[in-house]
């Protein structure tokens, strides 16, 4: 019986195919495994955590340790410029004095006499004013009173004033304030500026000369009423880039119409407007305008 070449190479077991030092080595990393497991198994853990505790301790402070800890510079540096400065300032003053002191001003300020010194003393004075007399101004009445204005003189009884209660805290003045210091400020104000996109003015004069009428109707239904003769209102609104108006955007800024019906008929027909251009604007454009009724 011959042998083949297959037999040669597969007609084996596992074990006579594989090479001898493979299978020592293998046997050896199988028992070195399974000690390993045999001794985590067994081992006491918390033996270890006093040890831990201790070293990470240890760590933590080398690490506060280590730490460089920030020193206020510039409060240090404005403490010295001030006391610079202040130094300064005394040597200044200091030398300003000798030359005061050389110059002789003081002593010639000193000799000069007082010009008030010939004055007499007013805490010793008593004024009579018996003989001041006061007048009263000419009354003059009211726009639309239909008395007569005429002149009045009246004198008044004086008496004799005393000068201490005249001087008493003559600069004790006591004023009382009363204010409502909050203002509501306009939400335009506070809000933050809007961005709109471009449209030409000619085409938006266009589509308003061209709706006119539909505005006057508004006005005309409220004309045979009799409720207004005339008047104006300004609107404000944004157009879309696609060509139409935005409803929400329609606002009044200012109406002298004084009728809630007209200003409404107005809002809602502006809204309706789908007249105008498409454009490749991302952003809305802003009209306004003022319509005139007489």
């Amino acid at each position: 019986m011959y042998q083949t070449d297959f037999d040669l190479y597969f007609a084996k077991r596992i074990g006579d195919r594989l090479p001898g030092r493979f299978l020592s080595i293998f046997s050896v990393v199988l028992f070195l495994t399974v000690l390993i497991i045999i001794f985590l198994g067994t081992y006491d853990y918390p033996a270890l955590q006093p040890q831990v505790h201790q070293v990470l301790k240890e760590r933590f402070q080398s690490l506060i340790l280590e730490q460089e800890q920030p020193q206020p510079v510039r409060p240090l540096l404005e403490e010295a410029l001030h006391a610079e400065r202040a130094a300064g300032a005394r040597e200044e003053m200091k030398v300003r004095k000798k030359k005061i002191q050389k110059s002789g001003l003081l002593g010639e300020l000193e000799k000069q006499k007082s010009p008030y010194e010939n004055l007499p003393e007013l805490d010793n004075m008593d004024i009579d004013a018996s003989s001041i007399g006061f007048e009263e101004l000419s009354y003059l009445p009211p726009a639309g009173h239909f008395g007569k204005g005429r002149q009045r003189a009246r004198h008044v009884r004086s008496e004799t004033l005393n000068l201490d209660d005249l001087l008493r805290e003559p600069y004790d003045y006591k004023i009382k304030r009363e204010a409502d210091l909050a203002l509501d400020v306009p939400a335009m104000l506070t809000s933050s500026e809007r961005r709109y996109g471009y449209r030409d003015q000619n085409e938006v004069l266009t589509v308003l000369y061209r709706k006119q009428n539909i505005i006057q109707n508004c006005f005309k239904k409220a004309l045979r009423n009799n409720s207004i003769s005339r008047g104006a209102i300004k609107v404000e609104f944004e157009i879309d880039p696609r060509g139409f108006v935005i409803p929400s955007s329609v606002r009044i800024l200012d109406s002298t119409l004084r009728n809630r019906l007209v200003e409404q008929c107005i809002k809602k027909n502006i809204s309706r407007w789908r007249n105008f251009a498409r454009l490749e604007e991302t952003l809305p454009s802003h009209v306004v305008h003022k319509f005139i009724f007489n």
